[in-house]
């Protein structure tokens, strides 16, 4: 079955940004790993494609089918 992203080996953690607007929430999950081959062993070989549980057609209208990613520079203070 498929595996929490935070139980892969290279989790970093996870962000999930909500807003609401026209009466709807908009999710943004980020997800964070040590390397790009770390999140093959969550989102599978086709890492550009995103990655769905069967609850969530309970929740989303519309979903966002690609992936992006970034290499990422975090100051937190």
């Amino acid at each position: 079955g498929m595996r929490n992203a935070r139980e892969i080996s290279g989790s970093r953690g996870t962000l999930v940004l909500r807003r609401v607007r026209g009466g709807y929430a908009e999710f943004e999950t980020i997800l964070l790993f040590d390397r790009l081959e770390d999140v093959g062993a969550f989102a599978g070989d086709e890492l550009e494609a995103a990655v769905f549980f069967a609850e969530d057609d309970r929740y989303l209208i519309e979903r966002e089918l690609e992936v992006r990613h970034y290499d990422v520079d975090v100051n937190l203070v």
